[in-house]
């Protein structure tokens, strides 16, 4: 069962203040969440530093995902897990809570289009896009080559590659702009065999910890 997460309608803004103080105020804000809660860090520099002094503080502790990449503007939602410090989350725990992220902003999109909130639905939707791209980008950069390595299926053939033309059917459909929801039933469609090849890559401790330690700082901006 995928937890229901919390958005905190609150927006820390560290545009004011120096590195140090804006890391101790960062840490200060996402102790007082509560687990399954979620906030939003903006700032107007690259926030990898402040992320990377959240992780090396509070580890194992949140789930984080970017919203907005520059060049002007960084936000990043982070929540926080139900979890104890240090305690490795496996990768499908990951890639639930992004897919449930992924749906919320979905289906706000599309109600709000729905109820003729135009400006709404192209906000929610340039999230959901932007997710979306960083989301694929993760699966074919890390569960992917695990699963071929441990299975000895070929990029060309296989689920893989059927993921992949899915992939790039969803890219096209984003770029192109249509407000359509064939990119949730190809990603639904996905996520079932990303599920089954997840439970192949964790299948050894140390491939689960090796992915969960990269997943978070593979790359903040998305291909």
């Amino acid at each position: 069962m995928i937890p229901t997460y919390e958005t905190v309608p609150v927006e820390f803004d560290c545009g004011g203040c120096g590195p140090a103080e804006c890391g101790t105020e960062l840490l200060g804000r996402f102790d007082a969440l509560r687990p399954l809660q979620t906030f939003v860090l903006t700032s107007r520099e690259d926030p990898v530093p402040l992320l990377a002094r959240l992780q090396a503080e509070r580890p194992e502790l949140f789930e984080w995902s970017p919203l907005q990449e520059g060049p002007r503007v960084w936000r990043v939602e982070i929540a926080r897990r139900k979890s104890q410090p240090g305690e490795a989350r496996e990768i499908t725990e990951a890639l639930e809570w992004d897919h449930d992220r992924l749906d919320r902003l979905e289906r706000t999109a599309f109600d709000a289009w729905a109820a003729g909130d135009l400006r709404e639905a192209e906000a929610a939707f340039a999230l959901f896009a932007h997710g979306l791209r960083r989301h694929i980008g993760f699966e074919e950069a890390l569960i992917f080559p695990e699963f071929e390595r441990r299975t000895g299926v070929a990029p060309s053939s296989g689920p893989t590659m059927t993921m992949r033309t899915e992939h790039r059917q969803t890219y096209c459909a984003l770029t192109t702009g249509k407000r359509k929801r064939c990119s949730t039933r190809s990603r639904t469609a996905s996520s079932r065999a990303a599920s089954a090849m997840t439970s192949c890559a964790e299948s050894s401790s140390s491939t689960r910890h090796d992915a969960t330690r990269k997943a978070p700082w593979c790359r903040l901006r998305s291909r």
